[in-house]
């Protein structure tokens, strides 16, 4: 008898271990699937994934790495992390900030590339722990700014994977729960906000930059309704109208408060499925991304083609309308004929000068780099060579020119400089009664920094014991003046100061250049105005 409750036991021990064999099994081929699915994320991803020991050194790197420095994984496994940014001592502050504040988001730096580029780059970044809760290394996320719109279909179409590696990959062993920490570390690293809902619109996961988006927790909203999360009504709706139609790509558009109410962020919301291995729908993802900017590009786009169109088409009109008529009529007398050519010629002068401003502003604008051909010249010449040009176009106007005795010698592209002069003059010009005084004045000033204001207490005093020489120039003119109003905007592109009763030609990018070819030289310009009295533009140049 006893023998027999022996076997008996025997027996129960073997079916015991084969049921935990076959549960090891299972867990096993989960953990393996897991880890497909993880490494398949990470090596598609168009962000640069790497992750850092605790000591500063790369341990693992995904494909998008190697792209974005042209290095191979090889190279680059175990090599100190700070050796691949323009700036290592900015690359260092910000590893010391994930582990003093557990993450950051949005952390400029700069790429260099094997070949020579530079790639700007936004870093989110967050710690990784041990099975113990020890920190162990910092998981971090590049994303190329060049290529954000590639991340963000790369993002919609992995969406679906993450969050079934979530819901239903992280209930395994130890190294499973180690690989759930990884890719919660993925999720806090997007810079898109992310946001999973259930068939009943629950809402079962939310990243971090939803959670600041959206101005919620998740840890308050998990398991409830979308409309909890949402405190805006007009968003809310917006949520449950796109969640209600259930259809593959919904997408919307929302706005949320900006740095000051007049400039609103602009917020892009798309959804996508998320099914089971049926085939059944089990719940939705929605990507939410900032577009502000590509709205702000955009527009002005437009207003530089309306803006352009409409500066072009008045000398075309006149040129068309002075021709046509030279052309038609047989009966004109020698002192009209004179007098249209003399405004076909004006007019033609206009638009060079249009076309001229306009190639100008957007070679500076597409940051196309304009070379400087620095020489040694003598900044009185420059002066007198323009202002000539003035005094035989405006011969009604006087033109009053204070230059020292002594050549004013400094090194500068005189054509650029030249430039810079006829734009403040024609500027004057324009806005000054016939018969007004126009001076303009050139001297040597000791330049404490370019007349850099903000230095103060030693630093003002070193700066006035080492004086740097400088030339200044400035031209005064006793035209209708601005309001302090007018004064902050005038080196903005297409800005013109209104004047009511007359129209006055230019494409509002004279000043625009100005201060662009001013800087380039190292130099500063500015503008002193009081309105109905006139404006002094001045602007200084280092010898």
């Amino acid at each position: 008898m006893g023998k027999k409750q022996t076997y008996k036991e025997l027996e129960k021990r073997i079916k015991e271990l084969e049921t935990k064999a076959l549960e090891s099994k299972q867990s096993e081929e989960a953990l393996k699937e897991l880890q497909r699915y993880t490494h398949g994320l990470i090596e598609i991803n168009l962000d640069a994934l790497v992750t850092i020991s605790a000591e500063g050194k790369i341990t693992d790197i995904n494909h998008a790495t190697e792209l974005i420095t042209g290095i191979s994984r090889e190279e680059i496994i175990g090599t100190d992390f700070s050796n691949y940014f323009t700036e290592a001592e900015t690359a260092n502050r910000g590893y010391q900030q994930v582990f003093r504040d557990g993450y950051v988001r949005d952390y400029p730096l700069e790429i260099k590339h094997r070949d020579g580029r530079i790639i700007p780059v936004f870093y989110n970044a967050s710690v990784y722990k041990n099975a113990q809760g020890r920190v162990t290394g910092v998981f971090a996320a590049a994303r190329d700014m060049t290529e954000i719109k590639r991340a963000e279909e790369q993002i919609k179409e992995y969406s679906q994977k993450l969050e079934e590696m979530v819901k239903e990959k992280t209930r395994a062993l130890y190294d499973s729960e180690k690989s759930r920490d990884k890719i919660d570390g993925i999720l806090k690293s997007i810079a898109d906000g992310l946001i999973v809902t259930d068939i009943y619109n629950r809402i079962v996961l939310m990243n971090r930059a939803a959670e600041d988006m959206l101005d919620v927790h998740f840890s308050e909203v998990i398991d409830r309704p979308i409309d909890v999360a949402i405190k805006d009504e007009t968003l809310r709706n917006l949520f449950k109208t796109s969640l209600e139609e259930r259809e593959p790509g919904y997408q919307f558009d929302f706005e949320l408060p900006g740095e000051n109410s007049k400039d609103p962020r602009i917020i892009r919301a798309r959804t996508s499925e998320i099914k089971d291995t049926a085939g059944n729908q089990t719940g939705i993802i929605t990507i939410i991304h900032d577009v502000t900017l590509e709205r702000k590009v955009d527009r002005m786009k437009t207003e530089f083609i309306s803006a352009a169109a409409h500066q072009l088409r008045t000398p075309l009109t006149s040129l068309q309308g002075f021709s046509e008529i030279l052309m038609t009529r047989d009966n004109i007398k020698k002192e009209q004929q004179k007098e249209f050519i003399s405004h076909i010629n004006k007019q033609s002068v206009n638009l060079a000068n249009i076309i001229n401003d306009l190639l100008d502003i957007s070679r500076i604008e597409s940051g196309m780099e304009f070379t400087l051909h620095k020489v040694s010249c003598d900044i009185n010449e420059i002066i007198r060579k323009t202002v000539k040009y003035f005094q035989v176009a405006e011969p009604e106007r006087q033109f009053d020119i204070i230059l020292p005795k002594e050549p004013l010698e400094l090194v500068a592209d005189k054509d650029k400089i030249g430039q810079v002069l006829e734009n403040i003059l024609g500027n004057a010009v324009k806005y000054s009664p016939e018969g007004g005084s126009i001076c303009l004045t050139a001297k040597r000033i000791a330049d404490f920094g370019l007349q850099n204001s903000e230095l103060e207490g030693h630093e003002k005093e070193f700066a006035l014991r080492t004086p740097q020489s400088a030339i200044e120039i400035s031209v005064a003119d006793q035209g209708i003046g601005m309001s302090s109003d007018q004064v902050e905007k005038i080196f903005d592109k297409f800005y013109r100061v209104d004047v009511s009763n007359r129209a006055v030609p230019g494409t509002g990018l004279g000043m625009s250049i100005v201060k662009n070819y001013v800087e380039a030289h190292g130099g500063k310009v500015w503008v002193e105005s009081e309105l109905g009295k006139g404006t002094v533009v001045k602007f200084v140049l280092q010898i």
